[in-house]
């Protein structure tokens, strides 16, 4: 039995709150920059059993990236269709799994985001084929997106990256006040603005089902 599977032997509220604590303070603060003291602090754990269960910083680290990939792509499989073609209900199926995400793991989301931003090389090499393989798993989601169902001209790739950043800032906002998250507001939220960049972006004959002016 390894380190971390020792760790599955703690109840369940305290192996989420360690897990919530890590994924919070590494979400905000990077690897380099973020401390265990704050993590055991956040936790209401003691250092040595931190320590116990994952002997390093970056063991912990490397944990949670794992169960982050693996909790992440199982949710991915259960809420997403893959029969589905058009770009913007698969991308709100998408936001639908996050959100739920968020409901157990609330920086789990960021934390993901921090890591492939991540520059310090120690770290990298231990995560670097769970990034590759979260990557190629995000790619086949998007496979088989219909491009014939965007306005001529208009670049899919170039629509996915102003669908991330406008959700990362939604997501942002949502989390600048911790007391007041409201994850249903969000999602809300989040598919009023895919329906609005829908509309933009899409063929009039792709529009049905959608109120243009509710979305604007």
């Amino acid at each position: 039995m390894s380190v971390n599977d020792k760790f599955f032997d703690l109840n369940k509220e305290k192996q989420d709150r360690i897990i919530n604590a890590s994924l919070k303070i590494f979400a905000l603060n990077g690897y380099s920059r973020a401390s265990t003291d704050e993590i055991v602090k956040e936790a209401e754990i003691s250092k040595g059993l931190l320590f116990h269960y994952f002997i390093s910083k970056k063991g912990l680290y490397k944990f949670v990236f794992d169960y982050s990939v693996k909790y992440t792509s199982m949710e991915l499989s259960r809420g997403i269709s893959f029969k589905e073609d058009d770009f913007f209900e698969i991308q709100k199926q998408m936001e639908q799994v996050h959100v739920q995400i968020m409901r157990n793991y609330p920086y789990m989301q960021q934390f993901i985001e921090k890591a492939f931003l991540e520059t310090e090389v120690e770290v990298l090499q231990e995560v670097f084929e769970l990034m590759e393989f979260l990557t190629e798993r995000t790619n086949q989601i998007y496979e088989k997106v219909n491009p014939d169902k965007f306005k001529e001209g208009i670049d899919p790739e170039m629509v996915l990256t102003i669908v991330k950043y406008t959700i990362k800032g939604l997501v942002a906002d949502t989390f600048r006040n911790e007391k007041k998250v409201n994850l249903q507001h969000l999602q809300q939220e989040i598919q009023s603005y895919l329906d609005l960049m829908k509309i933009n972006f899409y063929k009039d004959s792709e529009l049905d089902g959608i109120d243009k002016y509710s979305a604007i």
